[in-house]
């Protein structure tokens, strides 16, 4: 087992208090968690046209996506790369009229440097084509995610946007691991935080 997955798996001893099925039990106490997995101070931000995100580490994603296969006996789809979601591309759409994605890229220059706590391992299954389909993600906390969040969401407001179109509290800070057909999200009925 590489060091990556290590550090994945020691997050399993406290990454199972999400309301889910624990993929497997937790590693021996010993097994500390790197500090660094969720360093993203030195990943590039990547700006994209209808969405914004937070790039992290890929490496100890991959690490867990490639454990995680072993242990639950089932092939996942990495997206090879990792990210935390602040702006979907559905949230987007509404508030272009009032903030485009060039003003929100440049409220978030140093999201790199944001501080990502985590806080559990969530798995969501779905029922997709008769066939029964899984997601893995990593739930985290992410305050400074949150109040840029809020930030958008006040200029949008403050430039006669409907409140009812875009809150800053309708936010599930997750890195996803890795998936069986398709990245299960809210459209299917899978929730990415802690109740997961």
């Amino acid at each position: 087992m590489n060091s990556q997955a290590l550090v994945f798996l020691a997050l399993f001893p406290f990454l199972c208090g999400c309301q889910t099925t624990c993929p497997s039990a937790p590693l021996d106490s010993s097994v500390k968690l790197d500090g660094q997995f969720f360093n993203a101070a030195e990943e590039e931000f990547q700006p994209h046209g209808n969405y914004l995100a937070m790039t992290v580490p890929f490496a100890p994603v991959l690490g867990g996506h490639d454990e995680l296969e072993k242990r639950q006996e089932l092939k996942l789809v990495s997206r090879g790369e990792a990210h935390v979601t602040v702006v979907t591309p559905p949230e987007y759409e509404k508030l272009k009229a009032k903030i485009d994605m060039k003003e929100i890229s440049d409220l978030a220059a140093g999201i790199q440097a944001t501080t990502l706590s985590p806080v559990c391992l969530g798995e969501g299954r779905a029922r997709v084509k008769d066939r029964e389909e899984r997601t893995y993600f990593i739930v985290v906390n992410a305050d400074g995610l949150l109040n840029l969040r809020r930030e958008i969401e006040r200029r949008f407001r403050e430039r006669g946007g409907d409140p009812a179109a875009f809150s800053s509290r309708e936010f599930y800070p997750h890195v996803t691991v890795g998936f069986t057909a398709e990245d299960l999200h809210a459209h299917r009925g899978v929730g990415k935080d802690q109740r997961s």
